[in-house]
């Protein structure tokens, strides 16, 4: 008798039935990830924020973080926010930016004299070498066990219920080779203010 393959959980022992290795498996992975980051952020309040957008270094850096992350209030309609919190705090109004090369995102420092979590403890969750992307630990096991087994959901879901922060990095957005330095201005560009 045929089994409805449409009905069939797909695990370790059956996943090269459904699919296969290669192209096809980085595909599905690659889908499975990013709906598991969507999930993760609607369920968690978390955003994106774009850590480079510099396309000669490479493909974009970006980071899942909290609604209230400085650097959220930095991009686009979120300045006017950002610029009545810096009128509010006495601050002046003063926003800084330093770049130590022109051509480079990735090295700018923003200073904004306020931080709307600085008093929160945050979790910093970085992901393993490889083809993981943020805030995901095994596509594998994302495949066949779920998201709650191959993400960092329960990390997330412990510091909520902590009224923790939680900056999400992606250490393999430029590929594995670069991942230390990717994660060192991932780190950077979220949590100091001045180099």
């Amino acid at each position: 008798p045929q089994s409805n393959s449409a009905a069939t959980a797909i695990t370790l022992s059956n996943r090269k039935q459904f699919i296969s290795d290669g192209p096809h498996y980085d595909l599905i992975a690659n889908i499975a990830q990013e709906e598991a980051q969507s999930i993760m952020c609607s369920e968690f309040n978390l955003e994106w924020v774009t850590i480079c957008n510099d396309t000669k270094l490479g493909p974009d850096v970006r980071a899942m973080v909290d609604a209230d992350h400085p650097l959220l209030l930095e991009e686009g309609e979120n300045q006017v926010a950002l610029q009545e919190l810096l009128l509010s705090s006495g601050s002046g109004g003063a926003t800084r930016e330093e770049k130590k090369d022109e051509d480079d995102c990735c090295e700018r420092t923003a200073t904004t004299g306020v931080s709307t979590n600085t008093t929160k403890a945050t979790l910093l969750i970085a992901t393993g070498r490889g083809k993981v992307r943020a805030g995901i630990f095994s596509r594998q096991h994302l495949l066949t066990a779920g998201i709650e087994i191959g993400t960092a959901w329960h990390f997330v879901r412990e510091a909520r219920l902590r009224n923790w922060g939680v900056a999400v990095i992606d250490p393999n957005a430029r590929g594995e080779g670069v991942g230390f330095d990717t994660f060192k201005r991932s780190f950077s560009r979220l949590f100091v203010a001045d180099d």
